[in-house]
């Protein structure tokens, strides 16, 4: 296992951290997008149902309908607002994350083989095996290797910061030990 310095600051990250902003927010939070398709179908309906004529029958599902459609719409704006404060929250932390990477300038050990990834500094040594990751994906020139829960515990490496044989003997590894992401998620 040859040992590989790096360090916490890239000119890779900024693109890194937009990557996993766009995974998360496409495939995670974007994915309920069927919830609007039907809350339209519902409104649509409704407005087939308000142009009926007022009978004893009509007259009460008009108002139930407008009240489920009504808080259904304060429900999705809701929703809405939400994901943008999400979305600011994850700029907010990628700006930081960028600042202490290039302000610290830690740098660490990084190995791998057929069953493991190794990497160290001076205060941990830490050593996964590749089943601590189940899918792996390619985004311009970096290699991210994820878990199944979080997209934000994901390793990441560059072509910039391996080296273009030590990239292409990883790619082999997770291609050979880990699912493509793309069979799962669209690409971000």
């Amino acid at each position: 296992m040859e040992q590989i310095e790096l360090t916490t600051a890239t000119d890779d990250l900024a693109d890194q951290l937009d990557f996993l902003i766009r995974l998360e927010f496409k495939n995670v939070y974007i994915s309920k997008r069927n919830g609007l398709f039907f809350l339209l179908g519902l409104t649509l309906f409704a407005g087939f149902v308000y142009w009926l004529p007022d009978t004893p029958i009509n007259i009460p599902l008009k108002g139930v309908l407008l009240t489920i459609i009504f808080l259904s719409w304060i429900a999705a704006l809701t929703y809405v607002i939400w994901l943008f404060y999400k979305y600011s929250q994850r700029r907010s932390w990628r700006k930081k994350s960028i600042e202490t990477a290039f302000s610290k300038k830690e740098t660490f050990r990084f190995s791998f083989d057929e069953d493991r990834l190794h990497y160290s500094t001076e205060k941990y040594d830490t050593s996964l095996k590749w089943e601590v990751f189940k899918y792996y994906t390619e985004h311009k020139n970096s290699l991210f290797l994820c878990d199944e829960a979080n997209p934000y515990q994901t390793l990441y490496y560059s072509k910039t910061e391996l080296g273009h044989e030590n990239y292409d003997r990883l790619r082999e590894f997770a291609a050979k030990k880990l699912i493509p992401l793309s069979t799962i998620y669209s690409k971000a």
